[in-house]
């Protein structure tokens, strides 16, 4: 994690994609991963289905003390353009630098936006980096596919579905891996991997 704080950290603007499988605490994770990241920058945290208290909760559970860098925000309506919604964020706050957008599928799915529709609202993710100088972190699902194939099960750049547009335009892909959510429990040399979970990149950088 300290590794991916550094990465944004340099990268300055553009778009970071964070996918894993639902279940897998990719809330929890990028909720911390904003806190810490706070100690640098001024961060933003959406949230379309966990109110203010809930995401204190989860920083708490995990051993965290809530940084004050770090703006919490769970007013968003699907009803609404989600990049005028972020711009009036952003013109409150003109020093944050960083835009943590959670349940990023289940507020387009709210919204029914279509297809081609997603299209759209995705470049306003690259438009809303550039304009401002953020950079903007999504959260989103990798495909089912993942479990129903062999070996150990990492994500791919495949494994994105809808969002293969979105991961088109990034300038990062990361990937919340645990062994355990797939009943992997050992390692190829023994090693018990319950408790083991980890981000990997699958695109580089580009500054």
């Amino acid at each position: 994690m300290d590794e991916l704080i550094e990465q944004l950290a340099r990268l300055k603007k553009g778009v970071v994609v964070l996918g894993s499988r639902p279940g897998m605490g990719l809330t929890s994770t990028s909720l911390v991963l904003a806190n810490k990241l706070a100690d640098k920058t001024e961060t933003l945290f959406v949230s379309y289905q966990h109110p203010n208290e809930e995401l204190l909760d989860l920083l708490s559970f995990n051993g965290q003390t809530h940084n004050h860098s770090l703006m919490l925000d769970d007013s968003i309506d699907y009803y609404k353009s989600l990049y005028v919604q972020l711009v009036n964020r952003l013109n409150v706050r003109s020093d944050i630098s960083v835009i943590f957008i959670d349940d990023l599928d289940t507020f387009l799915g709210e919204a029914k936006i279509d297809g081609r529709e997603k299209k759209d609202v995705v470049s306003t993710f690259a438009k809303l980096a550039i304009d401002y100088s953020v950079i903007v972190v999504l959260n989103t699902v990798v495909s089912r596919n993942v479990e129903l194939r062999g070996g150990d099960k990492r994500p791919r750049i495949r494994d994105f579905n809808w969002s293969r547009n979105l991961v088109g335009l990034a300038n990062q892909v990361f990937v919340l891996y645990r062994p355990g959510y797939y009943g992997i429990t050992e390692s190829e040399d023994g090693e018990c991997t319950l408790a083991r979970s980890e981000i990997y990149n699958l695109k580089g950088l580009i500054e």
